[in-house]
């Protein structure tokens, strides 16, 4: 799926494509998303909100706590 992700150098969002399993938000904390950077299975309740990875509205993806740390 499409997604932006924010260049913190350039400063400036690029248009990027992320796993159609990546995920905004979830009801069930349990439920396997993938990580929108990296891609791997986490379940929902384990990851943090992207400071990179958003929608069209700024919305964060879920992203996996390692790459959460890459991350800041």
């Amino acid at each position: 799926m499409k997604a932006l992700k924010w260049d913190e150098d350039a400063e400036k969002y690029d248009d990027v494509e992320i796993s159609d399993e990546a995920s905004l938000y979830e009801e069930d904390m349990d439920k396997v998303v993938a990580c929108a950077n990296c891609g791997q299975p986490k379940a929902f309740g384990e990851c943090y909100t992207s400071r990179h990875y958003h929608n069209n509205v700024g919305f964060g993806y879920a992203v996996c706590p390692a790459c959460y740390w890459e991350e800041i």
